[in-house]
């Protein structure tokens, strides 16, 4: 056996070894998510973990969250993860440099969470590249992202492809919907004055306050009374999520 190949072998015995034991990253910022983590969220003293049968989140005062990786429905990173997850969680501001990292997931009891990681500049791709090998799952990107993923990564350029039919399964591994519930999600409205007629994507669903079910993805709400300026605004929903709309009408 020549030297070259000894060397190969030994490289790729070296990496099995290293990923048995996982992957740690120490400069990660919990920027939010629908986890009740009560956290500062400009800390970047906390620890991710991933590992073939867990991926754990340890912040700086000991709180541990821990996602099975079959249970990932969806990645994101950059401007996507910052629209998919930072919307759902009120994310006012995107910093446009910033390697935000999103993570979906099914939890056993049939719930769906997401969370807002981000790297910086030195670690943000190897926690991609650790993410996918455990998850499998394609990383949503906008396409003037895509060269700062590593090669490698199946990648979804964009949710654009899932808006037509809004249907969760275009998204997310067959096996994960068959072990999970997906439920949809619950949108209360209300309007300033009350009793103004509620339409979701063009249908008329009732008058505000009221609580409607919406499945994952983009819905456009149209908000209309008289003698009021119409409101609009364009949401996206992911399963299970908990949702409160308001709007005040102009008159």
């Amino acid at each position: 056996m020549n030297i070259a190949r000894k060397l190969a072998i030994l490289f790729l015995c070296s990496s099995v070894a290293v990923w048995a034991d996982g992957n740690s990253f120490k400069k990660i910022r919990y920027d939010g998510g629908s986890v009740n983590l009560k956290i500062d969220a400009l800390d970047w003293e906390n620890l991710l973990t991933v590992t073939k049968d867990m991926i754990t989140l340890v912040m700086q005062d000991g709180t541990k969250l821990e996602i099975a990786p079959r249970s990932v429905i969806s990645l994101s990173y950059g401007q996507e993860a910052c629209r998919l997850i930072g919307g759902m969680i009120g994310l006012s501001k995107h910093k446009k440099q910033a390697h935000f990292i999103g993570i979906q997931y099914a939890t056993q009891d049939k719930r769906a969470e997401n969370i807002l990681l981000e790297g910086d500049k030195g670690n943000y791709r190897a926690i991609l590249r650790a993410l996918y090998n455990v998850t499998l799952v394609p990383v949503y990107v906008d396409k003037r992202q895509r060269d700062l993923i590593p090669a490698g990564i199946a990648l979804h350029e964009t949710i654009e492809s899932t808006r037509r039919g809004s249907r969760f399964e275009e998204i997310t591994d067959p096996n994960v919907l068959r072990e999970f519930e997906i439920l949809p999600a619950t949108v209360n409205i209300s309007s300033k004055p009350t009793r103004a007629e509620v339409s979701v994507d063009g249908k008329v669903v009732g008058k505000a306050p009221v609580v409607i079910k919406l499945d994952f993805g983009e819905h456009t709400l149209t908000i209309r009374m008289d003698s009021y300026k119409d409101w609009s605004k364009t949401i996206f929903v992911s399963p299970g999520l908990k949702m409160q709309v308001e709007a005040d009408l102009e008159k």
